[in-house]
């Protein structure tokens, strides 16, 4: 009888092992991207057992994006985590608006094994207006900081048409 509550108890624990230690990622989700190397992404697991999020915030400072007949540029970009009040974030700096380098910066996120609320995912960038179009004068100096909250099943912002873009295949990375 003991051999067989062992084996039983063996082989329930094998089957629990080997579904718990599974986690399948879903694709990569952009929460905003201005250019493919100016964005900001967040991935989470399918499994009933993922519990992490990573998050990417990427920028090159060289980019450019027309819309509303002004070009626009970007000096930083920056992804933020809330799992149940507390507050995970990173920020990726141009360092230069004319920086052609593409600067990533990553997080990881574990989210907390209760009842509490949901896990939520913010973006947000600072861009400039780099060129104008148009015959009336403007204030090149002129930032703005916009963003959003990201919902699951929402389309992926876009900032404009893109006007110049860069792939850095030696982009500083940080984190992860």
């Amino acid at each position: 009888m003991e051999k067989k509550l062992r084996k039983i108890f063996s082989i329930t624990l094998a089957v629990l092992l080997l579904f718990t230690g599974y986690t399948a990622f879903a694709k990569v989700t952009y929460l905003w991207r201005a250019t493919s190397t100016t964005y900001v992404t967040s991935e989470h697991g399918d499994s009933y057992f993922a519990d992490t999020y990573y998050g990417t915030a990427s920028v090159r400072g060289a980019d450019r994006v027309r819309r509303d007949g002004r070009i626009y540029g970007y000096d930083w970009v920056s992804i933020t985590y809330d799992v149940q009040g507390d507050e995970y974030k990173t920020r990726a700096d141009s360092y230069g608006r004319d920086n052609p380098n593409q600067i990533i910066r990553n997080i990881t996120v574990k989210d907390k094994w209760n009842n509490g609320p949901k896990t939520t995912v913010q973006y947000n960038y600072r861009n400039y207006v780099a060129a104008e179009h148009y015959s009336s004068p403007v204030d090149l100096s002129d930032t703005v900081i916009e963003g959003g909250e990201y919902f699951e099943g929402q389309a992926t912002e876009t900032a404009g048409e893109v006007i110049n873009e860069g792939i850095d295949k030696s982009a500083y990375r940080f984190g992860r």
